[in-house]
């Protein structure tokens, strides 16, 4: 009887112990083998703050000479993995936001993963002055045209310096269309000069060699493919100097003043904003073009032992027409800001456990800064955030999977259909009520003949257009490997769905282009709680391109 149970026990022990393994292969997108791949795989952990105490398994291989890696011995849970090699873009499995995580949950291997990579893309030019002579030491940005916020904005795809003959080199890049910034060198006549005479300058130029974002020429480069030749030229112009004063209760030297185009909000996307620092609380910003600028001291990112992120208690936003002269006198005051606080209640039962805790987050829409101020609420629910710069926010909040926000309540203001407004500096109250009744919709994309089309982007939003400072509801994804999509944690409503062929990133998102296919898109009404199953037909990528120039 003794042997029977030391025997069991040994197996029981034994499959309490069993653990998982994934293995695949790494093929290039022409089915090629690629060897010396980095496969990294990590726990796929629910959408919350990182936290350096807890941080997420990972595990690491690398792939062979047939392409092939394994990855054994692992804890038992959900991951996503990762792969990079030098020449190609970065490639993810699972390979859509809404398609499962890999589940070792059981211990039972996971096999026979293919992970296709696609080859990067380079754009390589010179970059050089008036006379042809090259400029060393510039920053050259590639970046792509996305719509966000209800806007066209320019997004950073990579930086890189031009070295000494002005040349440089930029890779990672997708398939597509890119526009080139070259950002004007530093005053090589050092900041303590005292110029006499006209100054000239350098300002921030785009392909072929214009000062005008919207005037730029996008360069377009295929899969794999370098593009030389991008060159861009700088020319000279009659530049003028910014000075002013901050004032305000504690207010201290060292504080940076930020200097951006008012009409130019892909500057800062950029990255090309001129600063500042306040000494004897004064600042001095010089090499300044013609324009409407925006001079701003920025708070900064402050976590508390509650993890409430809030920002900095100085702030402030002043407005700068430059003309044909220098600019003296301009007076920024700070303060700190306004405050609001906060109550956020559940309705219904978790259908699974979570240890994300929901937070509210304020967007500017009229701003790229990357500074947003947020409150993770106490155990009661309630929380504050503190020391927003004035203006108007769009109220978003953050939840673990299985929520989704019934209402957000600012006194008799409804947020989840338009603005915060605190441009007067003082706060409210806001409470916010998140339900476990959500719905949801799911369903294939199918190609012509008949198969599922994966990697296609789906625009899931509310129909008619929005109006004045009303909050457009809308989602993105992309169909999985198996063409299968989902929209998750909807509220009820009324919605339109539409399957892209082709489409830049983000244009899904705004009124005016998707307005036009309200029509052809497939309409769904969701109660609390339902679950609609759909199959759109794929829009043509003619009539998108032909929708999207009647917006040019």
């Amino acid at each position: 009887m003794p042997v029977f149970f030391a025997v069991g026990l040994a197996v029981t022990c034994a499959a309490q112990q069993q653990r998982g393994s994934v293995s695949g292969t790494v093929m290039s997108a022409a089915g090629e083998p690629l060897k010396n791949a980095n496969v990294r795989l990590q726990a796929a952990a629910p959408r919350s703050i990182p936290s350096p105490a807890t941080p997420p398994q990972v595990y690491g291989t690398t792939s062979d000479a047939q392409g092939n890696f394994r990855l054994d011995d692992l804890d038992r849970d959900r991951y996503r993995l990762t792969v990079q090699r030098t020449g190609y873009l970065m490639a993810t499995y699972p390979d859509s936001p809404s398609a499962s995580a890999i589940d070792l949950t059981s211990g039972t291997p996971v096999t026979g993963l293919t992970i296709k990579m696609t080859p990067q893309a380079v754009i390589a030019g010179t970059i050089t002055d008036e006379d042809g002579d090259p400029i060393p030491n510039v920053l050259v940005t590639i970046a792509r045209r996305v719509y966000q916020n209800g806007r066209k904005q320019l997004q950073n795809r990579g930086s890189v310096a031009a070295n000494f003959e002005g040349a440089y080199s930029v890779g990672s890049l997708e398939a597509g269309s890119y526009v080139i910034s070259v950002q004007p060198p530093p005053n090589q006549m050092g900041p303590a000069t005292q110029q006499r005479g006209p100054v000239e300058a350098f300002g921030t130029t785009f392909y072929p060699g214009v000062t005008d974002a919207s005037a730029a020429v996008a360069v377009q480069v295929a899969a794999g493919a370098v593009l030389r030749g991008a060159d861009v030229r700088l020319r000279r112009q009659r530049a003028y100097r910014v000075r002013g004063k901050v004032t305000g209760d504690g207010t201290q030297d060292g504080v940076n003043v930020s200097l951006r185009s008012e009409s130019g909000p892909d500057l800062p996307l950029l990255r090309l904003n001129r600063n500042a620092l306040v000494r004897d609380g004064t600042f001095e910003i010089d090499g300044v073009l013609p324009g409407v600028y925006i001079l701003e001291v920025l708070p900064t990112n402050i976590g508390d032992a509650a993890e409430n992120f809030t920002v900095g208690n100085q702030m402030g936003r002043q407005t700068v027409t430059v003309g044909h002269q220098d600019v003296d006198g301009i007076v920024i005051a700070l303060g700190p800001g306004a405050e609001v606080i906060g109550k956020i209640t559940e309705e219904g039962t978790p259908t699974q456990p979570t240890n994300f805790l929901p937070f509210v987050r304020l967007t500017d829409p009229q701003s790229t800064r990357g500074l947003v101020p947020s409150g993770v609420p106490k155990p009661d629910g309630s929380f504050e955030i503190r020391h927003i710069m004035p203006g108007t926010y769009q109220v978003d909040v953050m939840t673990p999977p299985g929520l989704y926000v019934k209402s957000i309540r600012y006194g008799g203001q409804d947020l989840t259909k338009s603005l915060l407004d605190v441009t007067s500096g003082t706060g409210g109250s806001i409470d916010v009520v998140l339900s476990y009744s959500f719905a949801d919709i799911s369903g294939v994309v199918h190609g012509p003949d008949g198969q599922p089309l994966p990697g296609v982007t789906l625009t899931l939003w509310t129909p008619g257009p929005p109006s004045g400072d009303a909050v457009d509801f809308t989602r993105t994804t992309q169909s999985g490997s198996d063409g299968k999509f989902q929209f998750s944690d909807l509220p009820p409503g009324e919605y339109h769905v539409a399957a892209w062929e082709q489409i830049d990133p983000g244009l899904g998102t705004i009124p005016e282009f998707r307005s036009q296919f309200e029509s052809t898109a497939t309409a769904v009404k969701l109660n609390e709680g339902d679950h609609a199953r759909i199959e759109p037909t794929q829009i043509p990528a003619a009539d998108i391109e032909a929708a999207a120039a009647k917006m040019r």
